[in-house]
């Protein structure tokens, strides 16, 4: 059995470019600020319960 393999370029070919580049780099920016979002979300929902469990003062 033998296996042949043509590499035609154009249309068929997975080319890497500047929108790719540009919509990768979207996305990481995108999963960066989700992250950053998600930590604060996280902070802001101990501040509650620390601060009445007397952990962390608020100074308010």
């Amino acid at each position: 059995m033998e296996i042949l393999h043509d590499p035609a370029p154009g249309r068929d070919t997975a080319q890497i470019g500047r929108r790719t580049t540009g919509t990768l780099v979207f996305a990481g920016c995108v999963c960066l600020l989700s992250l950053v979002v998600a930590a604060a979300l996280v902070a802001i929902g101990l501040t509650g319960p620390l601060a009445a469990l007397d952990v962390i003062f608020l100074g308010l």
